[in-house]
Order: structure tokens, then sequence, then C-alpha cells
């Protein structure tokens, strides 16, 4: 079951999330991330500049958005990093003089990451 936490505007975590989600592409990159997604394909796939989306999934990752799920051999021996966003729901509310951000962490239910025969899928496949 997911967990839902809430942090209040006093909390500097609650204005660091907002000032990540206000960047460009971070919402674009949390809404492709619902599958494990290296730096290379969130690039290709939303057509973001290679070092900006590194960028943003560094910020993403800081304010505890996005999560590194796990280090993969690409077919040619490299290793890439692929991530997944850490929450499901992302609520932000305003008041009078404050706000609040309230956040549904994904499930932590994993799926296999070999294929048939033991070999790690390569990360264009993910």
């Amino acid at each position: 079951m997911a967990a839902e936490k809430s942090v209040a505007q006093e909390d500097t975590r609650g204005a660091d999330l907002v000032q990540a989600l206000g960047s460009k592409y971070s919402a674009e990159i949390l809404g492709a991330t619902g599958e494990p997604r290296s730096a290379q394909e969130l690039s290709n796939r939303l057509e973001v500049p290679i070092a900006t989306c590194y960028r943003r999934i560094e910020d993403l990752t800081e304010v505890g958005l996005l999560e590194l799920e796990e280090s993969v051999l690409s077919d040619d021996n490299r290793q890439v990093e692929v991530y997944r966003r850490g929450v499901d729901e992302l609520t932000v509310g305003f008041g009078d003089e404050n706000f609040e951000v309230e956040m549904i962490e994904r499930t932590r239910a994993k799926t296999s990451s070999t294929t048939p025969g033991g070999r790690s899928p390569s990360p264009e496949s993910l």
C-alpha cells in the first residue's frame, strides 16, 4: 500500500519540492518514469537536451521524487543508470499565506530485471 506524506511550507523540503517541480521538463520526466528509464531514453522520448535531462534527474532525485532504480549493462557493455519516479501522486495546496505538499509514494513492488537466460535487458528496452 502506498504511503501518504504531508509536507508543510515551514519544512524546507516542501519549498524544494515545489522548486524542483517548477523547472522546465521536470513534470514531463516524472510522467515518463512510471517505468524505469535511462537519461538517454528520457532525452530521446521527451526531446529534452541530454545535459538538461541529467540536471532535472539530479534535481528530482535530490528531493526524493525520482529514484535510481538500478544500473544495467548496455549492449555495448556500459553501465547505464535507470530511474523511476518515487511518487504516484503529488498535490500542492495553497492557503492565504502558506502551502502544503501531499505525496503518495509509489508502491515498491519490483518486477524481474532480467530476461530469459539471466541477461539484463538493454536500457533501450526498459
